[in-house]
């Protein structure tokens, strides 16, 4: 993880008591702090100088806290956000929420309270950016169709792969047992639109005659007995 110096928060608070005091509590732990005290500063500043987390009051004049949360999150959905209030509520907290609120913390604040929202959502932006970099890594790793070859009857088939595989055709792919016809459908799939829709084999062999079609295209209902 990150060192905390690294890490840049944001506190927007219409009460300068509230601000500076969020501020002295945050700032304690090594963090980078900037305090504004309005939403629509804070967009301006964040524009400069992206925050990795925005801390806000809820009710502020102008823009509050929820639509600076939306704007926020808007330009950089990454960024983590924590609204507070005085008046908090339990329907101003799951609107919170549901607009995408990492947190939603009552006044008085308490700095275990504070710190601890602030770890969980470093942490949270951590997995993430983890994540991100192995899946990056995992694709330099491999061929995007999945296939390992270097013939040339093999690179004819890849070439083909990766002209049907962005189309709608129907493609039929024929060959002995344990050549990779599963492989190559396999392939098509990974560089099609639906990548990430299931991938359902069946096995005709195993069906029987009569209810092969059925299987394969449907059938209407009345079409076979008990149906």
């Amino acid at each position: 993880m990150r060192a905390n110096s690294e890490i840049h928060i944001m506190v927007v608070d219409d009460k300068r008591g509230s601000r500076e005091a969020l501020q002295k509590m945050i700032a304690k732990e090594d963090y980078r702090v900037s305090i504004v005290h309005d939403a629509e500063t804070a967009l301006e500043l964040f524009d400069s100088e992206p925050a990795h987390l925005v801390i806000t009051d809820l009710r502020m004049p102008g823009m509050d806290g929820i639509s600076l949360l939306r704007e926020v999150k808007r330009k950089s959905p990454e960024t983590e956000v924590i609204l507070i209030s005085g008046h908090g509520t339990v329907e101003s907290a799951v609107a919170a929420m549901r607009e995408g609120a990492y947190d939603f913390i009552t006044k008085p604040l308490e700095r275990v309270v504070v710190l601890k929202a602030i770890s969980k959502a470093r942490e949270k932006q951590e997995l993430i950016r983890e994540n991100a970099g192995l899946r990056a890594q995992l694709r330099n790793l491999r061929d995007p169709s999945g296939l390992i070859g270097n013939s040339n009857p093999f690179r004819e088939v890849t070439e083909l792969i990766r002209q049907v595989a962005p189309t709608s055709a129907n493609v039929l792919i024929l060959g002995e047992s344990g050549t990779g016809k599963e492989l190559v459908a396999n392939a098509i799939q990974n560089l099609s639109e639906r990548a990430n829709r299931p991938f359902i084999k069946v096995n005709c062999a195993a069906l029987p005659e009569n209810l092969l079609e059925s299987e394969l295209f449907g059938y209407e209902r009345g079409a076979f007995t008990g149906a």
